[in-house]
């Protein structure tokens, strides 16, 4: 069965599909706030409130999700149907004598007993049933408070909080981020410099090319606009631009080198360098885990955020390349576990006619960013006619790695005082991974060592790691021993989860969602049913 929910409604046009470019005129530049080896990155905010409208989550419509195979639930159906279950067949049931506005079953229901009456079932008792859940909810207000206090914060909200303000200059607080990369070598000339820069933009909403003939740019680097659509667990990022570089607060003692003898004479920098906008989050996740006491639940929502993320990327033919805890980000936002998004794709692989599978002719092809995680399969090999890179699972395998920073372990491959040898990811053997010790749940201490197979066809698919791990938050009783639940069973407890997270979503709008919640939505926006029997049966050994 093959579940599409929660379909996107398609947004109005933004108040910035109006701008002819973006610039730095339109922002008001705080301070630095944060500085690698390639960027420095400062505050900033719209000088014009009218243009607060364009800073929110985008997500697409269903029809515009357009690089996913046809096995993905991410659909467009042609229905009023709030939720829609389709049969393997994939054809829509025929719901037009159901009269209910909305099928809720109750949580005290034995799922699997008869709770559901045969006209719910339209008719039919067999598990492969079609299931129609409709409802008009249109009288619940979606910019109306909720009775209710679960998810009161608006996670994922990247307007500013104060709404009486009426002028946003006069606001506080900096809600976005502007990254201004350093140009060395590429000539001040937007053609080269989008050229050269283009892969920090996949997930950017616009590109600005800041020239008279933007369209003969498109047509003749259109093999290289591969973008990736847009994902609570990807970084929020507004457009890029190219503009020439301006004298920054800090500039002079931050990163003199990178200036232009305008700005500094010893300076070796550019005239004008790439800027991408994004939303601006509080710190990384390396800097959230060295301060912060977590509960195991707590780094299991962080773990299954990172992990779907990595599912919407491999979905979408993208390779990050360069996961690592400093490129994680997270935004706390007054709810108890932060919202985590994926940043920096400058290392990633976005290649329209290879996907994942790059030629590796010879050694000047640049196998990704992080030397440490990268996968063996990778690491291990040698350029040659016919030999391609296979970045299929190399993601995956860096959660894997990740998985152990998450829960307050030395990660294997860094090494640290608690490790007693330091894996090499070229070398090291599936026995010699270390067990996770301490308060980790037995789900996770199960999908480790699986993610950090040396073979990637030994390795669980990401969106199995993803589903198990979706599972033991929302249905753990599913995977204790001896407790293998029935299709059916699966697909009548997803129903009551469906209809939960209708009723918040029409009544308190996705954007009040709490990080739990919006996991859910998630969830269940991608979920193929049959997929989670295969998860299930993949836990339990079967």
């Amino acid at each position: 069965m093959m579940m599409a929910i929660f379909c996107q409604h398609k947004q109005k046009g933004s108040i910035l599909d109006q701008v002819q470019q973006l610039s730095l005129d339109i922002f008001d530049v705080g301070s630095q706030i944060g500085q690698g080896c390639n960027a420095a990155v400062y505050k900033a905010r719209f000088k014009s409130p009218e243009f607060e409208e364009f800073v929110q989550p985008n997500y697409p419509a269903d029809d515009e999700v357009n690089d996913v195979d046809d096995s993905s639930s991410i659909i467009s159906l042609d229905t009023d149907s709030d939720i829609v279950i389709l049969g393997d067949d994939d054809e829509l049931s025929d719901h037009e004598d159901i009269d209910d506005d909305l099928v809720i079953l109750p949580q005290g229901n034995d799922l699997d007993s008869d709770a559901i009456t045969d006209d719910r079932r339209n008719n039919n008792d067999d598990d492969d049933d079609d299931i129609v859940i409709l409802g008009d909810l249109s009288d619940h207000d979606n910019d109306s408070p909720s009775d209710s206090t679960v998810g009161s914060e608006r996670q994922g909200e990247t307007t500013l909080p104060d709404s009486e303000a009426s002028q946003l200059g006069q606001q506080e607080d900096y809600n976005l981020a502007i990254k201004m990369m350093y140009n060395y070598d590429i000539e001040s000339n937007t053609d080269a410099i989008m050229r050269a820069m283009l892969k920090e933009a996949v997930p950017a909403r616009m590109l600005t090319v800041n020239q008279d003939d933007n369209q003969l740019w498109q047509n003749r680097n259109r093999v290289r606009l591969k973008s990736l659509p847009g994902h609570p667990n990807i970084v929020e990022m507004l457009g890029v631009f190219v503009d020439p570089l301006p004298d920054l607060p800090g500039a002079l003692d931050n990163y003199p080198a990178a200036l232009p003898k305008r700005l500094n004479p010893q300076g070796l920098g550019r005239n004008q360098t790439m800027f991408i906008v994004m939303k601006k989050y509080d710190q990384t996740l390396r800097q959230f885990l060295e301060l912060e006491e977590l509960s195991a639940h707590t780094r299991c929502l962080l773990l299954c955020q990172l992990l779907e993320g990595t599912v919407h990327l491999r979905q979408h033919g993208i390779a990050h390349r360069d996961l690592k805890s400093d490129n994680i980000l997270l935004d706390c936002n007054n709810d108890t576990t932060p919202h985590l998004v994926i940043s920096d794709f400058g290392c990633c692989l976005a290649d329209s006619e290879n996907g994942l599978h790059l030629p590796y002719p010879t050694d000047e092809i640049n196998k990704g960013g992080n030397g440490a995680l990268m996968p063996p399969e990778i690491s291990c090999t040698e350029p040659g006619r016919n030999v391609k890179l296979d970045y299929s699972k190399s993601d995956l395998w860096a959660v894997g790695s990740l998985a152990y920073e998450v829960f307050g372990q030395d990660n294997p491959f860094y090494g640290g005082l608690r490790i007693t040898r330091k894996l090499d990811g070229r070398t090291y053997q599936d026995d010699e991974i270390p067990s996770m010790l301490g308060d980790v749940p037995d789900v996770v201490k199960f999908l480790v060592p699986r993610m950090l197979r040396r073979n990637p066809a030994q390795r669980p698919e990401p969106e199995m790691v993803a589903n198990i791990l979706q599972i033991y938050l929302h249905f753990p009783e599913w995977l204790r021993p001896g407790n293998r639940p029935s299709k059916k069973h699966i697909t009548e407890s997803l129903m009551i989860l469906v209809t939960q997270m209708l009723i918040g979503w029409k009544s308190r709008g996705e954007r009040s969602f709490t990080v739990k919640e919006q996991l859910q939505l998630t969830f269940l926006r991608r979920l193929i049913i049959s997929d989670l029997v295969e998860a299930v049966a993949y836990y339990h050994g079967n």
